[in-house]
């Protein structure tokens, strides 16, 4: 696995800027509008955390399968002081560990989410967020997932969406574009290029392979930014796309789904 190196005048230009940011999104994150959709599944899944906390009656332990800036933590920590959570991050890269450090209780672990370094049933819920579409193997990610969350557990995954034809299309013309980027304009993909695309039948498909059960869709951003975009400083805006999302999943920008660990398969009677 190789390592990628970040000049850290970089990482200190990032925090003067966060640090600087006069708008906060949903209270806590730097950004230019109060609720941005493109963010919302931070709030989405810090809710059905504070909600998993609350049912257990104690800080459930919880795997970040792709800890970055820690964004669900600062989001969660904001939003539901009441019901705390035991974190666990994980990022494949060891700089993305070293952010945000100043944030307390966070247990990082370097690792690949293909290949957890955990044992089965760790966890009382397990978070990857904006991980699948760049993965080769997307599915073992979520046979692993499913293998470290205990029966009964919750593992919540947030992916773009790309409703068909859409779909086609980008498999179709994103290397070609990848490739541009990298040699013509010379970009370097922080998190890596996206090699998967996602919608809601194919996300369902993977889900259930890997023995969960999704319990709740949730559509975000089904009309994100442009010429709305000052509607996202408002409350009612966002209230109201969670409940659109939530009707029609599959039209949003983003996907999020909550899905349940299935117990164990009773073992056969034998006689």
């Amino acid at each position: 696995m190789t390592e990628r190196r970040v000049d850290p005048h970089v990482l200190a230009r990032r925090d003067a800027a966060e640090a600087a940011a006069q708008v906060k999104a949903f209270g806590v994150l730097p950004a230019r509008r109060r609720f941005p959709l493109r963010r919302a599944k931070f709030p989405v899944i810090a809710e059905v955390l504070a909600g998993l906390s609350r049912r257990l009656g104690r800080p459930p332990r919880v795997l970040d399968a792709g800890l970055g800036q820690a964004k669900l933590e600062r989001v969660h920590a904001h939003a539901y002081p009441d019901a705390p959570v035991a974190w666990f991050g994980l990022d494949r890269h060891r700089y993305r560990l070293d952010l945000r450090r100043e944030l307390p209780g966070i247990v990082r672990v370097q690792g690949d989410v293909t290949a957890l370094p955990y044992r089965a049933a760790s966890f009382d819920a397990a978070v990857c967020s904006y991980v699948l579409q760049h993965l080769a193997r997307p599915e073992a990610a979520l046979a692993e997932l499913a293998r470290v969350v205990a029966p009964g557990g919750l593992v919540v995954v947030a992916v773009p969406n790309s409703p068909q034809p859409l779909k086609l299309l980008l498999e179709l013309l994103h290397p070609a574009l990848v490739w541009f980027k990298r040699r013509v304009r010379g970009r370097r993909f922080d998190y890596g290029a996206q090699v998967q695309f996602w919608n809601l039948p194919r996300l369902r498909r993977a889900v259930e392979a890997a023995g969960l059960r999704p319990a709740r869709w949730q559509g975000l951003g089904l009309v994100s930014g442009g010429p709305l975009g000052c509607l996202e400083d408002r409350a009612w805006w966002y209230r109201l796309h969670l409940r659109l999302g939530a009707a029609a999943p599959r039209l949003g920008q983003d996907l999020v789904v909550v899905a349940e660990v299935a117990p164990p398969a009773p073992a056969a009677l034998e006689g």
